[in-house]
């Protein structure tokens, strides 16, 4: 079942769904790999690009949507969560001109009932080791690739998350969302001109500093999941901010991950 549904309804080309059938055996591992997973008794922590990843999360389809149809969360929205795959298998062909997928670790999230895509933006619970003033977790905030990415939107999928955690998870404790990302680096304020939906996301938060990561993030998510600082000279030019960001870092500078907090209704 869990290949049926991962085929017809998460994959959006169907040269990934060519790609992914194309190897029984491969399709076989995958499979052996995910009843592991399900039961917690293996935990990938880092994984090589190829089929085999996208075979393992596959497999784990119909347990997340059982999972999470078990804490009454629309079989729809689950399936939207899971249709995040589609950007990195585009972004791994547009870079390398190849079929591949080497973002498991990432994705594990959503296939296992971790991270929730709510409006624009994507969340999941986390602990609150001092990320927030207040509260046992906070409600850590992601940001896929794709669409706008306006105040308008964002203030909508904070609202909507707060009642998603309300509903399905209710005694969470959350007082505060949270965000780890290049996109709350200061770094910005000398690269996006003002009114940038860029800027006026960064500025929505209580900002602290984090350890600066050499803008690893940054060249991951403006100019290809498989590229790094070293490659700057190769950096493609094809957006306004990629150029901007291009020129930024050939001058020397960077753009340093960031991090804050903000708080939800309940403060």
């Amino acid at each position: 079942m869990s290949i049926e549904i991962f085929v017809n309804e998460v994959l959006a080309k169907q040269e990934d769904r060519d790609w992914l059938l194309s190897d029984p055996k491969t399709l076989e591992e995958g499979k052996r790999i995910a009843d592991k997973v399900k039961t917690g008794e293996l935990l990938i922590t880092d994984m090589e690009a190829g089929l085999l990843p996208l075979a393992i999360i596959a497999h784990l389809t119909g347990h997340v949507l059982q999972k999470n149809g078990a804490l009454g969360i629309p079989r729809e929205q689950t399936i939207e969560t899971l249709r995040d795959v589609n950007v990195w298998l585009d972004g791994y062909y547009e870079q390398e001109g190849v079929r591949g997928f080497g973002e498991y670790c990432w994705l594990r999230r959503h296939f296992t009932g971790d991270l929730f895509t709510v409006g624009r933006l994507q969340f999941r619970l986390e602990e609150n080791a001092g990320l927030a003033p207040e509260g046992k977790t906070v409600i850590d905030t992601h940001i896929p690739r794709g669409g706008k990415l306006t105040q308008e939107e964002c203030e909508r999928s904070f609202a909507m998350a707060e009642e998603f955690f309300d509903k399905h998870f209710p005694g969470h404790g959350a007082k505060y969302f949270y965000c780890h990302s290049w996109l709350l680096s200061k770094d910005l304020e000398a690269v996006c001109g003002e009114g940038s939906n860029v800027l006026s996301f960064s500025r929505m938060w209580n900002y602290h500093a984090c350890e600066p990561d050499q803008s690893a993030q940054a060249v991951r998510h403006v100019f290809g999941i498989n590229f790094v600082r070293d490659d700057i000279q190769k950096f493609p030019e094809n957006t306004s901010l990629q150029r901007k960001v291009k020129a930024h870092m050939l001058s020397g500078n960077d753009i340093n991950i960031g991090s804050g907090y903000r708080p939800t209704s309940k403060v």
